[in-house]
């Protein structure tokens, strides 16, 4: 990724959005990356129910 950080702009209530990112390797050894989730503790939240999902959660990328 070129970037550290996705923005999701304006999303409102009971509603989702879909945002499809794309891995490349371009370096010379192979690259594994997992996607974890990690609770902010400042923020209180009704429910405990993850607010994004990541398909697939893990990856193995080739170089090249």
């Amino acid at each position: 990724m070129s970037s550290e950080s996705i923005n999701f702009e304006k999303v409102c209530i009971g509603t989702r959005k879909i945002i499809k990112l794309r891995f490349e390797n371009p370096k010379e050894v192979p690259c594994e990356w997992y996607y974890h989730y990690k609770p902010d503790p400042t923020v209180r939240e009704t429910k405990d129910v993850e607010k994004f999902s990541v398909y697939p959660e893990t990856g193995h990328l080739l170089p090249g």
